[in-house]
């Protein structure tokens, strides 16, 4: 069942990736706007953060969807209907009953005091104190023992299984620049107005964004200018990336065949095993149990 159901998402996954075709992704930051746009054959999504409105389509459908206006007849016989009738709620009367206030003085009432003996309400005798917090406390010891020899069996597990780790990094590494190289950038444009208030402090911190205006190319601009006099930052981004999913889809298959999770199985069950069998000191049971008691 297992082996059916991984490969019918596979399959799921390449037909879906190869009706996709594209994908564009395109996204404007600005003092007018900012938007985030998903564009491909099939639909669009444009979602506008200032103005919070959401707009699309899928296929020939344009979203939101607009909501037809009722005809002036309907509206007319409906406002026209009589109301419905309200049924009288019955009231019933209530009579106040007057007593008459005594004649003379008031009789003072006598104050109560409640007694509160311990020998009568509560025989039981109370629990000591001093045996529920000993008790917490050598729970407390026991955890940090168990923590700190768990920490040691790891590493000394991720030690000895050192090329197994190096392997899983370099796979999920070579995973990660696989599908950088296959992202498409349209393009990337980035200006940058700043001012730090002091003339000094901005002309470093120009000098230091200088070096970035090598990756200027026809695609790629960083425009940085600087601001001796006030103190102020602006950015405008805007950038249009592409990726084709049927790459993606091969890239992440590729990484998944190629890792090792034979040996990280292996692994894993011979240290559940060894945790398992791992023999227990009598000396420490035996102390906890004198000092419990």
């Amino acid at each position: 069942m297992l082996f059916l159901y991984i490969t019918g998402s596979v399959v799921l996954a390449l037909t879906v990736s190869l009706l996709l075709f594209r994908i564009h992704v395109k996204g404007e930051i600005s003092k007018s706007q900012s938007a985030l746009e998903l564009v491909c054959v099939w639909f669009a999504a444009k979602m506008d953060f200032k103005s919070s409105k959401f707009s699309g389509r899928i296929f020939f459908v344009h979203l939101p969807l607009k909501k037809r206006k009722k005809s002036p007849k309907s509206e007319v016989s409906f406002n026209n209907k009589p109301a419905p009738r309200k049924r009288p709620i019955k009231q019933e009367e209530f009579k106040e009953t007057v007593t008459p206030e005594p004649k003379g003085e008031p009789e003072r009432i006598k104050p109560v005091y409640q007694t509160h003996s311990t020998k009568t309400e509560h025989p039981e005798r109370i629990p000591k104190v001093k045996k529920a917090i000993s008790r917490k406390k050598i729970k407390a010891e026991t955890t940090k023992k168990k923590s700190f020899s768990e920490g040691k069996d790891m590493l000394k597990l991720l030690w000895a299984e050192r090329k197994l780790a190096f392997d899983i990094i370099r796979r999920l590494v070579s995973g990660t620049v696989g599908l950088i190289k296959k992202i498409r950038t349209d393009y990337l444009r980035l200006n940058l107005e700043f001012g730090a208030g002091d003339p000094a402090t901005t002309g470093i911190i120009y000098g230091i964004l200088q070096p970035v205006r090598i990756m200027n190319n026809d695609r790629i601009q960083f425009v940085t200018i600087p601001d001796f006099e006030e103190e102020r930052i602006e950015a405008d981004f805007s950038c249009s990336f592409s990726i084709v999913p049927v790459q993606v889809v091969f890239v992440i298959a590729k990484e998944v065949y190629k890792f090792p999770w034979i040996r990280l199985a292996w692994t894993s069950w011979s240290f559940y095993k060894q945790k398992k069998n791992k023999p227990t000191d009598s000396s420490e049971e035996t102390e906890t149990q004198n000092t419990a008691d």
